[in-house]
């Protein structure tokens, strides 16, 4: 029996689409569709653009249903320490801060002023890099950021674009 799955793969600057079936002389990989990733930089910073990604994932199953393609599962895979608020009323708050943006310079030591790097390090076990959530997070809590402070929820990129393809978090 045939199995289709369809996968999202993206990445700093490019994005992919990937159909994957299962069939019974194993598994095959097409790729659907590729897009660009572009950084967007409004006033000294740098957001993912949430919203073409989202319409770049469309348009792969919209080529997938074009062929009479049935999907059973959708698999979203991107860099790991990026997160979109959330309001109350389920509305992305903002675009998402990239991790490249430079917001977060010298927020370990920032953070490392009030917790010590070895209890932050024995709770995440995570490498020191003022680009991983932790900072990112305690960064926009040190700014008053006004999409951080109205948050209801915050997901992570994948989770934030499988909510926008279902709505449901």
């Amino acid at each position: 029996m045939k199995q289709n799955f369809f996968a999202v793969d993206l990445g700093a600057t490019s994005g992919r689409t990937i159909l994957g079936t299962f069939t019974e002389d194993g598994l095959n990989l097409e790729e659907i569709n590729r897009f660009p990733n572009h950084l967007i930089e409004v006033g000294g910073h740098f957001y993912w653009d949430i919203y073409a990604l989202y319409r770049h994932i469309i348009d792969g199953l919209k080529l997938a249903a074009q062929r009479g393609e049935s999907i059973a599962s959708i698999g979203i895979d991107t860099w790991g320490v990026d997160f979109v608020c959330i309001g109350k009323d389920g509305n992305l708050l903002r675009q998402p801060y990239a991790y490249r943006d430079p917001h977060t310079a010298g927020a370990p030591e920032a953070l490392f002023a009030r917790i010590p790097r070895s209890e932050v390090y024995g709770k995440t076990g995570i490498q020191i890099m003022n680009f991983n959530s932790l900072f990112q997070l305690d960064t926009l809590r040190r700014n008053h950021d006004s999409a951080l402070e109205a948050a209801d929820k915050i997901l992570f990129m994948p989770d934030a674009l499988s909510y926008m393809l279902t709505g449901e978090m």
